[in-house]
């Protein structure tokens, strides 16, 4: 018994680490620092439209953005992103 208790308490911490699954950022995760193109114009305070790999999220910004121009993805919040313009 005192031997079987002992493997399992000592083998625990092997097994854990074999079993964990390496952390990878979510999709949404890997757009932050990506470039994306302005579809409908964003102004503070007031939601625009940009499109990145294909997808068109909602953006929002501190700035005025003009349809049409790059800007580069800060933040994912929810289903918007939070966006700069690319200088």
């Amino acid at each position: 018994f005192t031997v079987s208790l002992s493997a399992i308490i000592f083998s625990r911490p092997l097994v854990n680490k074999l079993m964990k699954k390496p952390t990878r950022p979510a999709n949404v995760d890997a757009l932050i620092n990506q470039e994306a193109v302005v579809l409908e114009e964003i102004k503070p305070n007031k939601f625009g439209r940009v499109k990145i790999e294909g997808e068109e999220w909602l953006a929002e910004s501190s700035e005025e953005i003009q349809k049409g121009s790059q800007v580069k993805i800060i933040e994912v919040k929810g289903v918007r992103l939070l966006v700069k313009k690319v200088d």
